[in-house]
């Protein structure tokens, strides 16, 4: 990308540090789910868990931390100017 903008093929405008101010996810925003990781939870708490049904739950823990991770990252990135939103 930094070549690219070296090369003045691409040029940052008023139109992308616009775009780039666009908040995202509101601030007070987050993802419910907290009813997710208890079925999961309890799940696990079930007699006899195999294999198969616990690598359900690892898939799906993954996913849920990834969905905290990204709002963490995105409200973070939110907090950065236009011009260091788009230089990153």
């Amino acid at each position: 990308m930094k070549a690219l903008y070296e090369q003045r093929q691409f040029a940052v405008n008023d139109s992308v540090l616009a775009q780039a101010a666009l908040q995202i996810i509101q601030e007070d925003w987050s993802p419910h789910l907290d009813s997710a990781i208890e079925l999961l939870y309890d799940t696990l708490q079930q007699d006899h868990v195999g294999q198969g049904r616990m690598n359900y739950v690892s898939a799906n823990v993954a996913q849920i931390i990834d969905a905290q991770l990204f709002v963490t990252y995105t409200k973070l990135f939110q907090t950065l100017s236009p011009s260091d939103q788009i230089a990153g």
